[in-house]
């Protein structure tokens, strides 16, 4: 066994993957169940990042849109605009 794992080159994150994997395929199965309330907390978590992912793209949609409409003052504004340097 020790000349096989020698062989096998050494990878950070090996070792976290194998270790979930030997507890998910090698425990006793649970004796559990979901009720109710656990359905509807997890539907009200669904429902706020859905809510809470919508209003981020709104955000950042505003402000990609108002980066590239930015208005320039005119003579009409009662501003003046700025004059070129020749």
């Amino acid at each position: 066994m020790a000349k096989i794992i020698g062989k096998i080159p050494f990878r950070p994150l090996a070792v976290p993957l194998l270790s979930m994997m030997a507890i998910a395929f090698w425990t006793a199965p649970a004796q559990a169940y979901v009720d109710p309330g656990s359905g509807s907390m997890f539907l009200q978590l669904l429902v706020a990042a859905v809510a809470g992912g919508l209003w981020t793209l709104k955000t950042y949609w505003q402000r990609l849109k108002g980066f590239f409409t930015r208005s320039r003052p005119t003579e009409r504004d009662g501003d003046q605009a700025p004059q070129k340097k020749d």
